[in-house]
């Protein structure tokens, strides 16, 4: 398996191109890139765009995105929800159901309804 690099405390776009170099010289043809280098790109990307990264590590741009997006969703982090079901509602009347994203925002269902259907109530 090949090794990254544990000199720099914070990896730097030159360095990891250095690890990239060393191991396509001694890759076999269809040799995947390694885990290790994977997060090593991916970990610049709070210093340098996508494109910067993918251009310079000739990565290609849509497999490093991939892996960035892979990185994020790690252990504990939120996955997709499913259908909740709320069951049976009390006798008539307003309610309000406000829903919050994974970002923080909330979200109020009704007025989300209203704006849907042109509701004016």
């Amino acid at each position: 398996m090949y090794a990254v690099e544990r000199k720099e405390s914070v990896p730097t776009l030159e360095g990891v191109g250095r690890q990239f170099e060393q191991w396509r010289r001694s890759k076999g043809r269809r040799d995947r890139i390694p885990r290790e280098l994977w997060a090593a790109a991916v970990s610049l990307s709070g210093r340098h765009s996508a494109h910067q990264i993918a251009r310079y590590l000739r990565l290609n741009p849509t497999d490093l995105k991939d892996h960035s997006r892979k990185k994020k969703k790690g252990p504990g982090a939120h996955g997709p929800r499913g259908f909740v079901e709320l069951g049976l509602l009390p006798a008539p009347g307003e309610r309000t159901v406000e829903m919050l994203c994974l970002r923080g925002s909330g979200l109020d269902v009704a007025e989300l309804c209203k704006a849907f259907w042109g509701a004016d109530r």
